[in-house]
Order: C-alpha cells, then sequence, then structure tokens
C-alpha cells in the first residue's frame, strides 16, 4: 500500500460491488507468504461469499487452504501460472521481455538492473526474466545488478544506482522493478550530471501519475490496475450469479509501453 498501484486496485473492486449488498474487506500481506496465509485463514473463517487474491505464486499449503473453501477464488495482477479458479492480470514474464526489446530498438545496449526483494516479489523477478530474454536473443545480459532487501522506494532506487553507476564501465540503460525505483534512480543521475535520457535511459513499470511530473523522461509500461480490480469484483459476482461457473478463467490484459520520446523532447 505504500505506492498507488494496489490503492487503484482496491478502488475498481470497491467501485464494481458498489450497490450489489457485498462489502470488499481487505488484507495485507506484505509480500510475506506466512502472513498471507495466516490472512487468508482469517478471512476464510469469516465465511466470505468469494476470495480475491494478489498473484500465482502461493506455496502448497495456502493453495490447498483456497481449494477447500469452496468459494471461488480469484487470483489479480498475474496470469503466468495456473490459477485455482479464475485469474485476471498480465504477463509479467512478456511485459520484461516487451520492454527489453523495445530498449534494443531504441539502440540500447549497455544494460543495469535495479530491483528490491526479488525473492518475495515474484511479479517484478519475472519482469527481470523476461527482459534477460529478449536481451539474451540480442547476446547481451546486464552488466551490472543491484537488488535491495528494503520495501521499493525513490529512496532505494536512489540509493541502489549510485551503487551501480560506481561500477566500471559505463552503461547506456538501467531497467527497474518499478516506477519508484527508477525515479529514484532518475535523482541520482541527476546529482551526478548524467544526462537522461540521452545518456542513460530508464526505465520502470507501473505507468504512475508520478512518472509525468519527474524532470525527465523515463521509459515505463502502464499496468491496468483499475480495470484489473473491476473485472476480478465481476468475475466474483459472475462465477456467484451463475451457481459457481463463469466461461472466462483467464482474462489477460496487455500493459502499454511509452519510451516517453515526446516527454523527452519537451524537456
Amino acid at each position: 500500500m505504500s505506492n498507488i498501484v494496489f490503492p487503484e486496485v482496491l478502488s475498481g473492486i470497491s467501485e464494481t460491488l458498489e450497490g450489489t449488498g457485498m462489502q470488499a474487506v481487505f488484507g495485507l500481506t506484505d509480500y510475506d507468504p506466512g502472513k498471507e496465509r495466516e490472512v487468508i485463514r482469517n478471512m476464510l473463517s469469516w465465511r466470505p461469499a468469494a476470495m480475491i487474491v494478489t498473484g500465482l505464486d502461493q506455496p502448497e499449503e495456502t493453495v490447498k487452504l483456497l481449494k477447500q473453501a469452496e468459494v471461488p477464488v480469484i487470483q489479480i495482477m498475474d496470469i503466468d501460472g495456473t490459477p485455482i479458479d479464475y485469474c485476471v492480470g498480465l504477463s509479467h514474464t512478456a511485459a520484461g521481455e516487451e520492454m527489453g526489446r523495445a530498449l534494443l530498438q531504441e539502440g540500447r545496449r549497455k544494460f543495469g538492473y535495479v530491483g528490491s526483494r526479488l525473492d518475495r516479489d515474484q511479479r517484478a523477478s519475472r519482469r527481470k526474466a523476461g527482459f534477460e530474454r529478449a536481451l539474451a536473443e540480442a547476446g547481451l545480459r546486464f552488466i551490472s545488478v543491484r537488488v535491495g532487501e528494503q520495501v521499493s522506494s525513490a529512496v532505494l532506487g536512489k540509493r541502489l544506482t549510485i551503487d551501480l553507476l560506481a561500477d566500471p564501465g559505463e552503461l547506456d540503460c538501467i531497467y527497474y522493478s518499478n516506477d519508484d525505483m527508477a525515479a529514484g534512480g532518475l535523482f541520482a543521475c541527476i546529482e551526478r550530471k548524467i544526462s537522461v535520457p540521452e545518456t542513460i535511459l530508464l526505465a520502470g513499470f507501473n505507468g504512475l501519475e508520478l512518472t509525468d511530473a519527474l524532470p525527465a523522461a523515463i521509459a515505463t509500461s502502464y499496468s491496468p490496475r483499475r480495470e484489473i480490480g473491476r473485472t476480478a469484483a465481476n468475475l466474483a459476482l459472475r462465477a456467484l450469479g451463475d451457481a459457481g461457473t463463469t466461461s472466462e478463467r483467464i482474462v489477460a490484459l496487455s500493459p502499454k509501453l511509452s519510451l516517453r520520446r515526446q516527454a523527452a523532447t519537451e524537456s
């Protein structure tokens, strides 16, 4: 809940449930599998009509808990996996691969990576893997990588970028786990008088509104956050209304990629 990503998802859920007699109750897990299991266990004890759960990477014990609940389970944000019942989201592997290929087409060849908590944030990890696949196809790899253990933030992105730039060898592009981290990377570059995006192109993920207010252009992929929330709630309502069945099991959405060419020109 530290950035706008999940509040927008929750808004989409709440808007869709308005007037249906259903009430959305939210639980926070902080990407901790143990905490997630306990939150789900507690919620199931309230006998909910349906469960909306983030991700497709729950441990076996949690999956078993959800399967035994006998309520519709809608998993969101990701489609790289097998859903328990239904899922709506995007392929993060494909999103990373798409960004990698786009940046290669821009002529970038010397890549670095900055991320956070990849052991817990499986979606960011998949984006990195997809990006690496695109680089491998071009005979390239990340020259330097920095991954922090703290929660993703602009402050962490700035610190890790400073560390990354201290490595020998010049970079012409840095891929970040998300826009928060990329924003911090931009401020690190500004402090060191490195021109962005001319000298180093920075790329993130999520398409957060804050990127429009940054003093230089960064590339990003716009995730359809509110649409994911609306679709998840609609899947739950349809499953309940159709006696537990709905024709759409997996709803795949596509992020919109932007290299910020126009913003770079205007700045």
